[in-house]
């Protein structure tokens, strides 16, 4: 018998009510059995857990082939719950306000045309340069794509 099992046992036993009409001995013998059943259980279903095939990463940490899911996806809750504090998520909020304001001052007559500007700028107070380098990008190739359909339209004779 181990000690976390005697210890278990001792508090049950304690706690239970029909003392008078069960042999501790009996009792005993039938919860260690079951406790063995349990922890044969609980070995097997941590060798069987399944493990990463490919790499992951959460945040900045990354995770290598043979890692358990059920580590991966315990830092990944770590993670949300570091990033997802009251402060974080009120700053998120100001910011999306802020990106917001930007994109509908852009669709007033008199907006300039400078909104790859205020955008960059935006993402860049932000201390998030990579989001700002794919957020022009992906403007840019906007802004090609709409020239291009302007231009196609200009030469089949349409007017936009």
């Amino acid at each position: 018998m181990t000690d976390d099992f005697k210890k278990w046992f001792a508090q049950e036993w304690a706690a239970y009510p029909d003392k008078a009409f069960t042999d501790k001995v009996i009792a005993q013998a039938w919860a260690l059995k079951s406790w063995k059943a349990i922890e044969a259980a609980r070995a097997t279903a941590e060798q069987s857990e399944t493990k990463l095939d490919k790499r992951a990463q959460v945040g900045n940490t990354r995770f290598g082939v043979g890692v358990k899911w059920s580590t991966v996806i315990g830092a990944a809750q770590r993670y949300h719950d570091f990033m997802n504090t009251s402060e974080k998520e009120g700053e998120r909020i100001k910011n999306a306000k802020a990106f917001m304001d930007v994109l509908t001052a852009s669709n007033q007559p008199d907006a300039p045309v400078t909104i790859l500007d205020q955008v960059w700028n935006i993402l860049m107070d932000q201390k998030q340069p990579h989001l700002a380098v794919r957020m022009n990008d992906a403007l840019k190739l906007l802004d090609d794509a709409i020239k291009s359909q302007q231009d196609a339209a200009i030469e089949s004779g349409e007017s936009s």
